[in-house]
């Protein structure tokens, strides 16, 4: 469920919910002054990572969810187990390689039809769209059988793990190729399947912008 309020509106709730104004609402968060919530009034600045990760810091309850992108409900409380999944704000490798672990975040409250497993959030990345400060993707955990021609995985192999979209090697069905949104900047990558130790196919994604 995605509502229709703006980046303002979203934070304009939560001021109510705090039952401050903005000035003292900047310094209950640690912020020195109240100029960049002004800039989102303005519609000058969307909410930031940095500025939703101060929200939730001071009022945990805030789901890091909707003040980010509007899905869900203002409230944790609100939210049915169903539609919550583990949110890892680590690195890919982290997030692979150690498992479960609790992030800053904690919580991902999800829209009602995307079925996954966890939301690993990465900064950089060659497969990040122009602007994006970061991307949220949706993960569902598979077998390596399931992996299908098209489709972007996050994939474990050897000591490393890689986000790419996957294609067939006609001269090696034992093979993947894995292939970058920017193929000049980034060549193609070729894997053994049967090296691949862990694979989560990519359900959906949200980008951060740049704010």
């Amino acid at each position: 469920m995605t509502n229709k309020y703006n980046n303002w509106e979203r934070l304009e709730r939560v001021l109510e919910y705090a039952k401050m104004n903005a000035n003292a609402f900047a310094l209950h968060i640690g912020m020195q002054r109240s100029e960049n919530i002004y800039h989102i009034k303005r519609g000058a600045f969307g909410i930031s990572e940095e500025l939703a990760e101060r929200i939730t810091s001071r009022f945990p309850e805030i789901n890091p969810t909707w003040l980010l992108s509007g899905v869900g409900d203002m409230l944790l409380a609100n939210t049915s187990d169903k539609s919550v999944v583990p949110f890892y704000e680590q690195g890919i490798e982290q997030f692979l390689d150690e498992g479960v672990k609790h992030s800053r975040l904690g919580k991902y409250q999800l829209p009602y039809s995307c079925d996954c497993d966890a939301v690993v959030r990465i900064k950089t990345h060659t497969m990040s769209l122009p602007g994006t400060a970061a991307t949220d993707l949706f993960l569902k955990r598979i077998q390596v059988e399931e992996m299908v021609q098209g489709n972007e995985y996050l994939i474990a192999h050897g000591h490393s793990a890689i986000w790419r979209k996957i294609r067939c090697v006609k001269s090696n069905p034992a093979q993947w190729r894995l292939v970058a949104y920017d193929r000049v900047e980034e060549p193609d990558i070729f894997i053994n399947k049967s090296d691949i130790r862990s694979v989560w196919r990519v359900i959906a994604r949200m980008a951060i912008l740049v704010s």
